[in-house]
């Protein structure tokens, strides 16, 4: 059976002042973007009184009517002219950025360091099958609705996922790349240990990510390409949640510790993953359960703690029996080696030629997309009018509207995957279909 739960201060759920919170990050970003938001200066947007709020439908969207662009607002001539300009010459489905474009003139001084228009062609791609507006939410949740902080952590985020961090690369590249790259053959290693994998689900519908920590010497791998290992195993994870279905944004890890020594402790990977969850995949967790703890990993746990945001922290759960984790997942998930009834182990299918291959690009592809771009648009758009909005009653249509739109461009992405992402660990294992 389907678990669907309605969770507070996602895009169907937001209302009264989180979501002027919301429309105030919006509204600066798609000012600093070049935007229609002529009539507002930064000043007003920053005043929680220029804006209404709406009624939240507080449930589940229909996203079987596919015909919703019609009912939205009109694409504009500004809006298309300066999407084509702040789009320049990207291929954003392979990752590539154009960082030939200047910044607009009117970006917000507080942000003025970044460089707009690359971390625009970043957010396009970045949502996947989720809505643009609960990827935006995730930072306003993590940040608790302080609207500079929000705007800083999100374009900061974005700037790591397309500068230092090729995350959209990596993820089309797939462990595919990695397994012909001589260079790489330490990182190739990693993949086939079986130190990670994804099973089952918490009593919530949120998978679980097992981690078997004595399978691991840091040692084994330089500390950058293992950086790459946790990015890949971070964006396959999201690939598998289905928030449009079940409501279900976030999942949750069990490091099994059982017969570590310091030896399988890589604090670097650890204070890797750490920042990841507070900065870059913020609101991606359900619950981290530290299963059989000895010991060593008490003589360094202090060092860890100081790593974590207190958000992460406190989704942190100690486990010492098969009893502990079945208040948070039925027994059948459980692992047999940690006491549970899931005999399944992982075993790695190498990637070949043929079998992590993209499907050809054709027809079908131009017009996905063709698409994808004009859904862009017309999202854009209706996020304009929705931070406009002058009553109660409109805000609260045009919301719904973008909720739609959201579902739509979700869908376009499951569509346009096989495409523009050779096929993973977890394809070829078929733990992962990607859905909304």
């Amino acid at each position: 059976m389907t678990i669907k739960e309605v969770r507070p201060d996602r895009v169907w759920s937001i209302e009264g002042e989180h979501e002027i919170v919301f429309k105030q990050v919006w509204a600066i970003c798609l000012k600093s973007f070049g935007y229609d938001m002529d009539e507002y200066t930064y000043e007003q947007i920053l005043d929680p009184k220029t804006f209404v709020s709406g009624k939240a439908p507080n449930e589940l969207p229909d996203i079987s009517d596919t015909a919703v662009e019609s009912q939205c607002p009109p694409i504009t001539q500004r809006t298309r002219k300066n999407y084509k300009q702040m789009v320049g010459k990207a291929v954003l489905h392979k990752g590539e950025f154009d960082d030939s474009i200047k910044n607009p003139k009117d970006v917000w001084h507080k942000i003025a360091k970044f460089n707009i228009p690359r971390l625009h062609q970043a957010y396009l791609v970045t949502p996947r099958n989720d809505s643009p507006d609960n990827d935006i939410l995730r930072f306003v949740r993590a940040r608790k609705f302080k609207v500079e902080d929000i705007i800083h952590m999100a374009l900061k985020c974005l700037d790591w996922k397309s500068t230092a961090y090729p995350v959209e690369k990596w993820l089309a590249a797939g462990d595919y790349e990695i397994s012909k790259d001589k260079n790489l053959e330490q990182l190739a290693e990693a993949f086939t240990m079986g130190k990670v994998y994804l099973r089952g689900h918490d009593r919530e519908g949120g998978p679980i990510c097992v981690i078997r920590v004595r399978k691991h010497f840091g040692s084994q791998c330089p500390h950058h390409d293992f950086e790459r290992f946790i990015v890949l195993m971070l964006e396959w994870f999201r690939l598998g949640l289905r928030p449009y279905t079940t409501g279900c944004d976030g999942a949750n890890i069990l490091f099994d510790l059982t017969g570590i020594s310091l030896k399988n402790i890589d604090l670097h990977a650890v204070k890797f993953l750490a920042k990841a969850f507070e900065a870059n995949y913020p609101e991606c967790l359900h619950a981290i359960w530290i299963h059989n703890a000895p010991w060593v990993f008490f003589t360094v746990w202090k060092l860890i703690r100081g790593w974590l945001d207190p958000v992460v922290a406190s989704k942190i759960h100690f486990t010492n029996s098969v009893e502990d984790l079945e208040k948070f997942t039925d027994r059948k998930y459980i692992p047999e080696f940690v006491g549970g009834n899931d005999k399944y182990h992982p075993k790695y299918v190498p990637p070949t030629e043929e079998s992590a291959a993209t499907k050809p690009k054709d027809e079908k592809f131009e017009k996905l997309i063709e698409r994808r771009e004009e859904l862009s648009r017309y999202f854009i758009e209706t996020t304009l009018a929705w931070i406009k909005a002058a009553t109660k009653e409109e805000s609260t249509k045009l919301m719904k509207l973008k909720i739609l739109l959201g579902a739509e461009l979700a869908k376009n992405y499951v569509q346009l995957d096989p495409y523009i992402r050779t096929r993973g660990q977890f394809d070829r294992d078929k733990t992962i279909k990607v859905g909304v």
